[in-house]
């Protein structure tokens, strides 16, 4: 790959061509890791039951230390009945299942399915760009059993954060009062229990106007960050309180600083800093779904011996606690975004005569007559000793017919044999 310098000064040149050299690696590291992930996928280490292996399986491999959105390849198979000798009917149904599959499960948009499939049928990889989600689309195999037609399909997605239905049920979600980093500086107005209003004042927030988060609870403890096992310690929280998401958070600046040429009625006009870190964790996936700091100043005009309680009308209505109440307003809006695109996803509590009882019912949107999808998790490594995470879906739509206000259950719509679902399997709504 060369940059044509004559028409271009030196220093363009050589930013060209860096680029360039930039550009080729990324593609030879992506091939390269895409290589290990389809190795990984005949594996030991996959331990995927085989009745989830059949029609339908849709295999997604993701880095495991990171919540934010990625690029992923997720392989999917589809099935088609040959009718009279009609194999190139069959291969379009075939290759449009597999694709729906795999578009549905990712989260992208299903809109353009046509267009990859015509795709598909004239060539055995497919480039689309037009939605920015599908990157790459390749037919991986092609098999004939009888009347049966089998057609296995990967597909490099990035699905779009905005392009999620805004009717997903809610997302559970449990939280604690933030830890304080350095509780000297509250010290400062006597404001020592500023943690704890501040998350009464989130709470109704979040009671208020969120729309894709409910809060489930406040717990009374305070989680420690120096401990470094945030997301073991939400695992088993969502497991303990039958939540998916949980939310830690630490204060780690509430200091006063004095202005050098600003004078307010005590003095020197003092500016209070107020600085937060958020984490918010999928305890069905384990994994960060949105990191933050926040931070503000304002203010301060109470002196520095005088008490000022953080819940009062006095507290909340000064410069200060304005400039709080609007990082809150920040963190809950960037919360909902981030969430909106997550699926409501449960566990499965138990297994009995062909029927699923699950940890969701009317309080995360389930109704009855709707269609759920199961899946199991598997983790595997590489060579490297990094961790991936494939999920297997199962093949067949799950209906609710009995429903509570925190549980319900299930049946295969198809009245097929559920086969080797156990309880902690999960459960989306997606």
């Amino acid at each position: 790959m060369r940059i044509p310098c004559q028409t271009i000064s030196n220093a363009q040149c050589k930013l060209g061509t860096i680029y360039a050299l930039t550009k080729l690696l990324i593609r030879s590291v992506g091939l390269a890791l895409f290589t290990i992930i389809t190795r990984l996928s005949h594996m030991k280490y996959c331990n995927a039951r085989a009745h989830f292996l059949t029609i339908g399986t849709v295999g997604l491999f993701a880095l495991l230390f990171t919540g934010k959105t990625f690029a992923a390849w997720y392989q999917a198979q589809g099935q088609a009945l040959v009718r009279n000798g009609d194999v190139r009917t069959a291969r379009l149904e075939a290759t449009n299942d597999a694709v729906r599959q795999a578009l549905l499960f990712s989260g992208a948009s299903v809109s353009g399915t046509q267009t990859i499939v015509n795709g598909l049928m004239a060539n055995d990889a497919f480039h689309m760009d037009t939605s920015g989600e599908v990157r790459r689309i390749e037919k991986v195999t092609e098999r004939r059993r009888g009347n049966i037609l089998d057609i296995t399909i990967r597909a490099d997605i990035f699905p779009k954060r905005l392009a999620c239905s805004a009717t997903s049920a809610p997302n559970s979600l449990i939280t604690s009062p933030f830890r304080v980093k350095f509780p000297g500086q509250l010290l400062a107005g006597n404001i020592q229990g500023l943690n704890r209003a501040v998350m009464q004042e989130f709470e109704r927030l979040l009671r208020e106007g969120a729309n894709n988060v409910y809060l489930d609870s406040i717990l009374p403890f305070t989680v420690d960050w120096q401990s470094g096992k945030t997301i073991e310690q939400a695992i088993a929280l969502g497991k303990q309180h039958d939540v998916q998401l949980v939310l830690f958070g630490e204060i780690e600046d509430t200091s006063i600083v004095k202005a050098e040429k600003a004078w307010s009625r005590f003095g020197k006009r003092q500016d209070r800093q107020f600085r937060v870190r958020i984490e918010l964790i999928d305890t069905i996936n384990g994994a960060v779904i949105h990191e933050a700091y926040y931070s503000t100043s304002a203010i301060w005009r109470f002196a520095h011996h005088q008490s000022v309680s953080p819940v009062s009308r006095q507290f909340w209505q000064s410069e200060y606690g304005i400039a709080i109440y609007d990082v809150l307003t920040q963190m809950l809006n960037e919360i909902e975004d981030v969430v909106a695109c997550q699926p409501s996803t449960g566990r499965i509590l138990s297994v009995n005569n062909n029927q699923v009882i699950i940890n969701m019912g009317r309080e995360q949107g389930l109704e009855l007559g709707d269609n759920v999808s199961l899946y199991q998790k598997n983790q595997l490594f590489d060579e490297f000793g990094k961790t991936y995470i494939q999920y297997n879906l199962h093949p067949d739509k799950m209906r609710v017919v009995s429903i509570n206000v925190d549980n319900a259950i299930l049946e295969p719509e198809s009245g097929g044999l559920l086969g080797n679902i156990q309880p902690n399997d999960f459960v989306t709504l997606k």
